[in-house]
């Protein structure tokens, strides 16, 4: 338990939490090799009520702050409920037996902060909530509103600047300068729109003896946008770039490992870059039934200024149409590099899907895949 979005723990940025196990350090040696990541960083506790409570009262204080956020009683009344209710919230755990230690840190007071912090969160999860119970007028109701709130915060995103970089890019001429195979070192980059599928097939990848996965990394985009690389970029550019990705992926935990994973699906606008650098790459376009896709994104509360599209129907027909023009035109160019997988297949049939699959990328066989 603990301050965790799930999106953001699945985009690799760092977290946090508490694992509160109730078999002490015996039963904490036996999951923390299996949970802990380099972004993911779980600390030992054994107080499981601590815990609980901390992941519970922490919903009511937030549902009470949209309370106080919708009737515009201000700032400084939201203030003084999050720290009256955290002052409860100890009194309530010490009365059934939690440490003040426990609800002090990561799940009590850090989850707090985050829930009451965030506006919009609150309404997607009590959408939710309201969705998961089968009442889906009040669910889109919630869902309706989270979204009015963060189309209006979602400056940095604009429809006029995308459509004039996705223009940009499909007028660009083929970058015809093709780098050399970095031993070792074969990336796979997961694209698609957001919510078909990505994270799954990153998961089920990663199961793999010498796959590593780096969730969504930005180092491709900021390398497509930089100057040096803008126009017909040189050669030299290209091996400093190409350089710069291959090191922020091995960072200082992969050893053994030869295939490295970024699932950022917004990468489908970089995919001739992708193959310049990495002449070995391999592209996996992920795809999944539109309306089931437009619909998860929209229940979705994202924080990124790179998802500011989702919070209207609109922007996200207009991001899924350009997401098909461009994958149709890498695909007419690196037809033997790309490789598309159907979300609604992979769910009914994993283990089908990752044999083809692994055949086609040419990982080791699952059975290979050392165990501790």
């Amino acid at each position: 338990s603990g301050p965790t979005f799930a999106h953001e723990v699945a985009a690799g940025l760092p977290t946090a939490v508490t694992l509160a196990c109730s078999g002490g350090e015996e039963q904490w040696n036996r999951l923390k090799p299996v949970i802990a990541r380099p972004q993911f960083r779980p600390y030992y506790s054994d107080d499981v009520i601590g815990a609980e409570i901390g992941g519970a009262v922490k919903n009511v204080l937030a549902i009470a702050c949209g309370v106080v956020d919708g009737l515009g009683l201000g700032q400084n009344a939201r203030a003084a409920l999050i720290a009256r209710g955290y002052a409860e919230m100890l009194r309530f755990g010490e009365a059934l037996g939690a440490g003040r230690d426990t609800l002090a840190g990561l799940c009590g007071l850090g989850d707090l902060v985050l829930t009451c912090s965030s506006t919009s969160s609150r309404n997607f999860s009590l959408g939710k909530a309201y969705d998961d119970t089968g009442d889906y007028d009040k669910a889109s109701r919630q869902f309706r509103e989270g979204n009015a709130i963060r189309h209006r915060l979602a400056r940095k995103w604009s429809r006029k600047h995308w459509r004039r970089s996705v223009e940009a890019r499909l007028a660009a001429p083929p970058i015809s300068t093709q780098l050399d195979a970095t031993p070792g070192f074969t990336p796979i980059f997961i694209v698609g729109m957001p919510r078909s599928g990505t994270t799954l097939l990153a998961e089920l990848l990663s199961r793999r003896a010498g796959v590593c996965n780096r969730g969504e990394l930005a180092t491709l985009h900021g390398l497509a946008t930089s100057l040096e690389l803008g126009g017909v970029p040189e050669r030299e550019a290209l091996q400093r770039a190409a350089a710069k990705y291959a090191q922020q992926s091995r960072q200082d935990d992969a050893s053994g490992a030869r295939w490295f994973l970024d699932k950022q699906p917004l990468n489908f606008r970089y995919v001739d870059l992708a193959l310049a650098l990495f002449p070995d790459a391999k592209i996996i376009h992920c795809q999944r039934n539109p309306r089931d896709t437009a619909l998860s994104l929209w229940m979705q509360c994202f924080l990124e200024d790179a998802q500011g599209y989702s919070y209207d129907f609109s922007d996200i027909a207009l991001v899924m149409r350009d997401a098909t023009r461009m994958m149709r035109r890498w695909h007419a160019r690196h037809p033997t590099a790309i490789q598309s997988i159907r979300y609604e297949e992979m769910v009914v049939a994993p283990q089908t899907s990752m044999t083809a699959l692994g055949e086609w990328l040419g990982l080791p066989d699952p059975a290979s895949r050392p165990t501790a």
